[in-house]
């Protein structure tokens, strides 16, 4: 298997696989189970060199002093982002932001390619980064991800994930989604009789005397105070640089500054304050919106179910709200 590097975004590149022959099933999903292992280590912050303290010591490991202090004082190395991989003839593709993960990532997956291309999958060529110019990107290279995220938020909105990482999004589990619009809909569907019927503890309030006239299906447009994904509405935030586009350096701050907002919303809870936990999260996902559609996404679906758990039916309201809107301006802006 020949190895090549071309220009590489650790937060936005293509990983190319030249195989042999055009794959087989079988072998595809040979290989779309390493990438999602490989994301599964990466997004859980297992490529973290700053903490190689077993391979820094040597051969010699009994009764090893394992420093444990490290672990949390080390700075976290999460994977953020990894696409659907993509079949074209002989070649595969697969698109990935390596976040603040380290690139002792790629050593690993170049090792287990190799082998995986020994046993199971005849694997001619490996390209890192760059572009195929017979399997063009396009200028939306993420309309299709972006989509499956938008419907795979919008499903843990309603069903809340039992880990961080979303595993039913990658391509090894071979879910057959819904197109976006139709999961939409089904969201509507399943959430709106709940909280009309008092589900989640919701009461209308009205004068004595007056009769009760049921709230529209659609909700009303967001006034500015219930309007907190507009980031024109508050303060310049000091943690959002600002510019049209952000440099590698400023997006890996500002990566690693809206990661600690969510922790510190995770303590705001343990602590019971949920209300104030949650203007910490709305803060996080308007710095989420400077990172690209797909990662405010995946946010948008962390922070909904979290919304569904403690049973905010009004942030849950607000937030598919925000998806949809993301889905119309994906569907208007596709070529």
């Amino acid at each position: 298997m020949e190895v090549q590097f071309r220009e590489v975004n650790p937060f936005d590149f293509w990983i190319w696989l030249e195989f042999e022959t055009n794959p087989a099933p079988a072998e595809q999903q040979y290989v779309e189970e390493l990438f999602a292992s490989w994301f599964y280590l990466g997004k859980l912050g297992g490529f973290n060199a700053e903490n190689l303290q077993v391979q820094d010591i040597g051969i010699d490991l009994s009764y090893l002093d394992y420093d444990s202090a490290n672990l949390s004082s080390s700075m976290m190395a999460p994977m953020h982002n990894m696409a659907e991989f993509q079949y074209q003839d002989h070649w595969g593709r697969c698109w990935f932001d390596l976040g603040t993960s380290d690139l002792i990532a790629l050593d690993v997956l170049i090792n287990a390619l190799y082998q995986l291309s020994l046993d199971y999958v005849p694997i001619r060529r490996l390209i890192v980064g760059g572009v195929n110019e017979d399997w063009p990107v396009g200028d939306r290279r993420m309309t299709a991800s972006i989509s499956s995220k938008i419907l795979t938020a919008i499903r843990f909105s309603v069903s809340p994930p039992f880990s961080p990482m979303y595993p039913s999004s990658f391509p090894g589990h071979r879910q057959n989604f819904l197109g976006v619009k139709s999961s939409l809909l089904l969201f509507w569907v399943m959430v709106l009789p709940t909280l009309i019927s008092g589900g989640l503890n919701i009461h209308p309030v009205q004068a004595k005397g007056t009769p009760y006239i049921p709230p529209p299906i659609t909700p009303e447009p967001l006034s500015p105070s219930e309007n907190p994904f507009d980031p024109s509405l508050f303060p310049t935030d000091p943690l959002i640089p600002s510019g049209e586009t952000l440099t590698p350096l400023q997006r890996r701050r500002l990566i690693e500054a809206l990661d600690a907002l969510e922790a510190e919303a995770l303590v705001l809870d343990q602590a019971g304050q949920r209300d104030q936990a949650f203007v910490v999260r709305y803060r996080s996902l308007r710095g989420r919106q400077r990172l690209g559609d797909l990662a405010e996404v995946e946010a948008l679906g962390r922070i909904g179910a979290i919304a569904w758990e403690q049973g905010r039916s009004q942030d849950v309201m607000t937030i598919s709200q925000r998806l949809e809107d993301l889905q119309l301006s994906l569907t208007r802006t596709r070529p």
